[in-house]
């Protein structure tokens, strides 16, 4: 099992050295609309990329990470410092910044499908906090939804939440009890948790993790990033992507081994991943129907912005 957690946590430094390979954890949702920017983590800064492969650098001094376009496609909730903070985008291509929390101790965020809300994991605790402009200080302060048993790997902090609102995925929780690493669903509705991946225990007995959970965008699917010792010999596995249907008809793997943090096209179909360089570098790619591919630009933790309507 050790030797598992030492490869993943290896790959999860030198991508968050870029900020990631796995890049480091959230995934969160992929909001219906028109695929439009996507943002993304290169060197400690936050960049955007349009369509045309412009690129646009929001943060400057190398200490942010996690960028997630808000549903209605005008705002990006980015870890800094390990604080929460806002930057909205304006009519003039620049962004108007806002600090949300100062524990610096924030994982990366997800929004509620309204955009009202960040969720969060900060330490061993799930919160959400107000997610609007000017907010009154009284009415920003975190709300607890969960205590959470974390994820031993340390990296491992990002969530998501589904695009109807209803479930909340991390790593860890109650699972933690029974094996070394899971990944979880949460009911906000009924405050019940759900086990989607296990690793070592309860019958499980290889190592490895899951981690950097991201829903499609018409709800259906999880996807997060895994890696496991193999059978029979307990081989350390490459890292993957993985998916299920929330329904419980299915799942399989996206894309090649290698491949970590997916981010769903709002528009469906496609799949942003950060794929491995032999360099040693980490580039994102769009994984499309029939597992074809195109590498856009060198970073880790990216996300497609939503255009509503668009």
């Amino acid at each position: 099992m050790m030797g598992a957690m030492r490869i993943l946590h290896r790959t999860l430094a030198i991508a968050a050295a870029s900020l990631f390979l796995l890049p480091a954890v959230p995934a969160s949702a992929a909001y219906p609309g028109t695929a439009g920017a996507i943002a993304f983590a290169r060197d400690g800064n936050i960049h955007v990329r349009a369509a045309d492969g412009t690129l646009t650098q929001v943060t400057q001094d190398g200490r942010s990470s996690w960028p997630r376009w808000s549903p209605d496609g005008t705002r990006l909730a980015y870890i800094h410092a390990g604080d929460l903070w806002i930057a909205g985008l304006l009519q003039d291509g620049t962004f108007d910044r806002e600090q949300i929390t100062h524990g610096a101790h924030a994982g990366g965020p997800a929004w509620s499908p309204d955009g009202n809300w960040i969720a969060y994991l900060d330490g061993s605790r799930l919160y959400r906090i107000r997610a609007g402009w000017q907010v009154n200080e009284s009415d920003q302060a975190p709300v607890l939804l969960r205590e959470v048993d974390p994820s031993p790997l340390a990296e491992a902090k990002a969530i998501a939440w589904s695009p109807d609102g209803r479930w909340i995925s991390f790593p860890g929780g109650e699972c933690t009890g029974i094996y070394d690493d899971c990944l979880t669903l949460l009911n906000l509705e009924s405050n019940q948790e759900k086990a989607v991946a296990t690793h070592s225990g309860g019958g499980n007995p290889f190592a490895g993790f899951s981690t950097t959970p991201a829903f499609t965008a018409d709800g259906t699917r999880l996807l997060w990033t895994t890696q496991s010792e193999q059978p029979p010999n307990g081989e350390r596995g490459p890292v993957r992507i993985r998916w299920t249907a929330l329904d419980g008809t299915g799942g399989g793997w996206l894309g090649e081994p290698g491949d970590a943090l997916p981010a769903p096209s709002p528009a469906g179909g496609d799949t942003l991943a950060v794929a491995p360089n032999p360099n040693g570098t980490h580039w994102i790619t769009v994984i499309r129907a029939g597992n074809t591919r195109e590498t856009l630009t060198r970073g880790t933790q990216p996300d497609w912005q939503p255009r509503p309507g668009a």
